[in-house]
């Protein structure tokens, strides 16, 4: 987690509270990433009808399975059959992990948004902690 303010910079001077606040406006503003993985047709589909149903815009979530015909009930989420580097702007590292996970059948569903919003995202799709992991990457 990334920190909002250094504590140096606390220590050797003072630092005011609109200081803190555009510091927290910024930070919260910047788009953040999680992914979600799941085991299961079934465990994926109930995240993304929590989510769908606590609020989250469908172009804010985006689905990577292999049988895409299974979620033609939600004609507005981004779904796609494979994973590629160039359409989530991943590094060579994290898209390596991601690639091997949905290669084992995994299914992935990524959530792009301001960090406050992304980490609501990871609470939802994290309830059910024996049918997800959540992992989050910038």
């Amino acid at each position: 987690m990334k920190t909002f303010l250094n504590t140096q910079a606390l220590l050797s001077r003072t630092v005011s509270s609109e200081e803190i606040a555009k510091k927290i406006a910024k930070n919260s503003n910047e788009l953040s990433h999680i992914v979600g993985v799941f085991s299961h047709h079934r465990d994926a589909k109930v995240a993304l009808d929590d989510l769908q149903d606590a609020g989250f815009p469908s172009n804010w979530i985006t689905l990577i399975a292999r049988n895409c015909r299974r979620y033609s009930w939600s004609s507005n989420l981004n779904i796609y059959n494979c994973f590629e580097q160039e359409t989530f702007g991943l590094n060579q590292i994290t898209q390596g992990f991601f690639q091997r996970l949905f290669q084992r059948g995994k299914y992935l569903v990524l959530v792009t948004g301001n960090k406050n919003d992304v980490n609501s995202a990871a609470s939802i799709i994290g309830r059910r902690r024996s049918h997800s992991e959540v992992w989050r990457y910038e």
